[in-house]
């Protein structure tokens, strides 16, 4: 008796393992998946770790194999796929199709926020589908993503200029926001701003840890489109970080104030439409010329017609004559 319990539970655990694996069937996989974060480049595999830094992106290249062969009367619905770090509630989510004995090759991108505290996170790439039969099928890869926290590190946070459209006489702005977010305080910080041939400097004595630092460049006009470059310096002048900003120039003279740009603006204007109300006045000249063709064209048929009737008459009243004088 004891025996034929065995058995039967045997059976029920075969056949519980057999609708498991029916239940989440693998014909959808992860194929040549490689995780790139700094400088490096890994094959990405179940349980890797890699070390990473706030503010740092982490880029996931990988294909997504159908196997389903191309004869297969079953197919996938919607496929999708995710890259996921659950504990800092990061994701990215990519909606696909994919028809059978295909793949298709994606890039995911999450980034490591300048806040996020010194740990190890649990890092997950999924695809999930369910096929034409309702059956579900899925493929993951699980990592581990080390944050380590700068030593020493002073980002920028944002810039922000004043004016998108700025006038020649006025100066333009740009403030800046600078974080601390490595694990000591900093001294005497440099940051550099240089605009063509100009070079701006601004000194911060110290900065406290995670704490914030606004600064403000400010110069008295530019005439043309300028890349300004913005550079920040620790105490040794090692670089911290840096940012390109682009500025365009307005549309405007040296030499003209406000009011001066406005008037000519009013005058490029009415120059736009002098131009129309020509373009109207040069199309109704052409219709009319057309026209007046038509018209003369028409007229000289008519003359025609009349020359050719003429002649016809005058041609057989002739013969008539003639006729006529023979026959008495």
């Amino acid at each position: 008796m004891a025996k034929k319990l065995g058995v039967l539970i045997l059976t029920i655990l075969i056949l519980g393992s057999m609708l498991i694996t029916a239940t989440n069937a693998i014909e959808l996989e992860l194929y040549k998946s490689k995780v790139l974060y700094g400088s490096d480049k890994k094959t990405l595999i179940d349980n890797l770790e890699i070390d990473v830094f706030p503010n740092e992106k982490i880029s996931i290249e990988t294909q997504v194999k159908n196997l389903f062969s191309r004869n297969s009367d079953i197919e996938f619905n919607t496929i999708d796929i995710v890259f996921s770090i659950p504990d800092l509630n990061l994701e990215q989510k990519r909606n696909f199709e994919l028809e059978n004995d295909q793949r298709k090759s994606f890039t995911l991108d999450l980034n490591i926020q300048s806040n996020t505290f010194e740990d190890k996170y649990n890092a997950e790439l999924l695809i999930t589908a369910t096929d034409s039969l309702d059956t579900l099928h899925t493929d993951k890869i699980n990592f581990v993503i080390k944050v380590e926290e700068y030593k020493h590190k002073i980002s920028i946070l944002s810039t922000k200029i004043n004016n998108d459209i700025y006038f020649c006489q006025e100066p333009i702005t740009i403030d800046v926001n600078l974080k601390n977010i490595g694990k000591y305080k900093e001294y005497n910080i440099r940051s550099e701003l240089t605009i063509n041939d100009l070079v701006l400097n601004k000194n911060i004595n110290e900065l406290d840890l995670h704490n914030i630092e606004k600064i403000s460049f400010e110069f008295d006009k530019l005439n043309f489109d300028s890349n300004v470059v913005l550079k920040i310096y620790n105490e040794f002048d090692e670089l911290f970080d840096q940012k390109e900003i682009f500025i365009e120039k307005s549309l405007c003279d040296i030499n003209l104030n406000e009011n001066q740009l406005k008037q000519t603006l009013d005058l490029q204007n009415n120059d736009i439409i002098l131009t129309k109300y020509k373009t109207e006045l040069l199309k109704a000249d052409l219709e009319k010329i057309n026209t007046d063709n038509y018209i003369e064209s028409n007229n000289n048929i008519f003359v025609l017609k009349l020359l050719l009737f003429i002649m016809i008459f005058s041609l057989i009243s002739l013969v008539s004559v003639i006729f006529i004088y023979g026959y008495f």
